[in-house]
């Protein structure tokens, strides 16, 4: 199972900490392998000043969750922009 999220706003960091919750409370989806993919905020980038707060909780709940066999692998929005205008790709987005 993959799990990516941007835990920089409410609803990201909200959204992964309640499905991780969930998943934890099943006993058919406790022990499959559950890579979390989360983008964690930069302070250069910043839309609002509470990104790093709901980053901080937002992150202290995906590390507490107990499940068996996690894997987190954290980006930082920063240097996803670089490497994007990098390969060429000067305004990237959801498509």
């Amino acid at each position: 199972m993959i799990l990516n999220c941007a835990i920089s706003g409410g609803t990201g960091s909200g959204m992964a900490n309640l499905f991780l919750d969930r998943i934890e409370n099943s006993s058919r989806l406790y022990k499959k392998t559950t890579i979390i993919n989360s983008i964690a905020p930069s302070p250069s980038m910043a839309n609002n000043i509470v990104e790093p707060y709901n980053f901080t909780l937002g992150i202290g709940g995906l590390i507490d969750a107990d499940m068996e066999n996690k894997v987190m692998v954290n980006y930082n929005n920063e240097q996803l922009y670089r490497i994007c205008g990098e390969m060429g790709i000067e305004a990237p987005g959801y498509n």
